[in-house]
């Protein structure tokens, strides 16, 4: 990121930051201009609801968030998967019974939340909206992000909803931002330029003529919203800008968060009401944003390829929903030095955190954030000042954690909320979070945590009682891939398969799949993960579990265990317990700052 216009980037990112830690612990409109009104967070149901609001209080608790900002958080009702447009209808629906008209004068910011974050299961339990990333004092979450990044667009917009997923981010710059608003009616969409192939994975926007307001911000008017794709039609539509001295380099525009208007929000409320309640999934963007333009395409919804559930009367839903929004007009800002990242998945958050420059100066990322490294003989704290650091761009990168000096994390490696006091060597594309091994006590010098190794750890509470389950993948592990129950030995499992783990780890096919009349098992739902009394013992035998692979590696036997999958763990999880323990690394890092 050496050119003028990066420079300009990471310039404007840190201002942007630097603003928005001045009104954390303040007044919302103390800064150097006014705020969001209101946040909207929606989440699946209401046991996920309860986490998040649980998370909120506790970092009011901390200042981590600006005073008197109102933060609601609703869930979707129960039954179907509504998908983020269902959850869309869901928020307006709420945000009109709790204001009244006041609603429609209001300028808020949703952010799409729910889901169980089975790409990168780190998210599973407390939610990928509170995630954390490397920078800040304490160090930010998502939502801290998703508060600053959309901040400046406040001023500029009218009445209406903000809307933006809480796995993504952006860097951008806006120069001096010039005259230019979000004030027309109908939806205004953030564009970014990408390349063909990121195209064939997002929404592309075709445009007609664009203005420019300076270097970095053009508008433009949408014609057509396609969604994923072929690089065929991408050039057949004409959504393809070719650069004349490079024609290997050709751009699209592609989509990110996007706003509309209040007269929008009461376009879909009379929908809602009169076709509600939904029992079939509606996206945000594929059916929203099709929709929209002055020439959109109607074929897509006949397209089931992208969606999830097939569910409730989903085709005339699509149509009905297209027929709604068709001919309201879609406004593009096109930020022109923008760049758009997706942490979702277990390897893009390894590759975002550790590997790309433009996502880690862009923010201002740290490789070691907020963490306190302990000094072996004393078991007391290095002051902060004096502790050691991870050093250049080859190391790792460490957060919110507690290690012993002479800890070694190689590249390509992630840890968060981690607690260890012997020595741990994390070799390359490895994940802990949430991990803590307390050896002082046992034979163990130093852990060796093997490559390509995911590890996460969960207290849960069965009839009563506190255990703790450590899950443990191959870094790019299927969660989601389903097959039928007879072939759940071939599913990839820790560089090996399902099959060989059962027989390898002693574990009884028998307890294999807690319901036996269901059709298809993932390693989402398979038992195979044993309960213990500490997170040590946990973490432990997660570790056996990945080493009983190695060639040297001795055989661990969970016969005499009880096992449990990640489903169930979803079931018995303790939040309360888990923020707990992170609360209490908190207060012993906070201490050293």
């Amino acid at each position: 990121m050496d050119s003028p216009q990066s420079t300009k980037v990471v310039h404007y990112m840190q201002d942007l930051f630097s603003k928005y830690d001045k009104i954390r612990g303040q007044d919302k409109n103390s800064g150097h201009t006014p705020f969001w009104d209101a946040v909207v967070i929606t989440t699946a149901d209401k046991d996920q609801k309860q986490g998040y609001q649980l998370q909120i209080e506790a970092k009011r608790k901390r200042n981590e968030l600006p005073l008197n900002l109102e933060i609601h958080v609703i869930s979707d009702p129960p039954g179907v998967k509504l998908g983020n447009g269902g959850a869309t209808f869901t928020a307006l629906s709420f945000l009109e019974e709790f204001y009244g008209d006041k609603f429609f004068s209001m300028k808020i910011l949703l952010i799409h939340a729910g889901g169980l974050s089975k790409r990168l299961p780190s998210n599973s339990i407390l939610g990928k909206i509170f995630s954390v990333l490397p920078c800040g004092i304490p160090c930010y979450q998502m939502l801290d992000i998703k508060l600053a990044l959309y901040w400046p667009f406040v001023p500029k917009m009218n009445p209406g909803i903000f809307l933006t997923c809480a796995d993504d981010i952006i860097t951008y710059n806006m120069d001096n931002e010039g005259d230019w608003s979000l004030k027309a009616e109908g939806f205004t969409a953030l564009a970014h330029p990408s390349s063909i192939e990121v195209g064939t994975g997002h929404g592309v926007y075709i445009v007609k003529e664009k203005r420019s307001v300076n270097e970095s911000v053009q508008l433009a008017e949408c014609t057509t919203v396609l969604q994923k794709p072929s690089i065929e039609t991408m050039r057949k539509l004409g959504a393809v800008i070719d650069n004349e001295n490079d024609t290997k380099n050709s751009t699209v525009y592609t989509d990110s968060a996007y706003f509309f208007t209040s007269s929008v929000s009461k376009m879909l409320l009379t929908y809602a009401k009169s076709h509600g309640p939904f029992n079939c999934e509606i996206d945000a963007y594929g059916d929203f944003l099709q929709a929209l333009g002055t020439d959109p395409l109607s074929d897509y919804v006949n397209n089931l390829q992208n969606i999830t559930t097939t569910s409730g009367d989903l085709l005339n839903t699509r149509k009905e929903v297209f027929k709604l929004l068709k001919g309201t007009p879609l406004n593009l800002i096109i930020l022109n030095s923008s760049q758009f990242f997706h942490i979702g998945s277990m390897p893009e958050m390894l590759h975002n955190f550790c590997k790309s420059d433009n996502f880690k100066i862009g923010l201002g990322l740290s490789n070691d954030a907020f963490n306190v490294w302990l000094d072996e003989q004393s078991e007391e704290p290095e002051p902060v000042t004096k502790r050691s650091c991870l050093k250049g761009k080859n190391e790792g990168c460490l957060i919110h954690s507690l290690l012993p000096v002479g800890s070694c994390i190689s590249s390509l490696a992630v840890l968060e909320f981690c607690n260890f006091d012997c020595l741990i060597h994390v070799s390359k594309n490895c994940l802990l979070s949430n991990c803590e091994f307390l050896g002082s006590n046992s034979k163990e010098s130093q852990i060796t945590i093997p490559e390509n190794t995911f590890m996460h750890t969960i207290p849960v509470i069965i009839k009563d009682n506190l255990k703790y389950v450590t899950i443990v993948f191959h870094i790019k592990d299927n969660l989601k891939k389903s097959v039928p129950l007879t072939d759940f030995a071939n599913i990839p499992f820790l560089g090996d398969t399902l099959g060989k783990a059962v027989d390898k780890l002693s574990i009884p096919k028998s307890q294999i799949v807690s319901d036996k009349n269901q059709p298809e098992v993932s390693l989402w739902n398979v038992n195979i993960f044993p309960l213990a009394d500490t997170m040590s013992d946990s973490f432990q035998l997660a570790l056996a579990m990945s080493m009983s692979f190695n060639d040297d590696g001795k055989a661990l036997n969970l016969e005499s265990y009880q096992l449990v999958s990640i489903n169930s763990i979803l079931k018995y999880k303790s939040i309360h317990k888990m923020l707990k323990y992170r609360q209490k690394l908190f207060d012993k890092i906070n201490a050293q700052y």
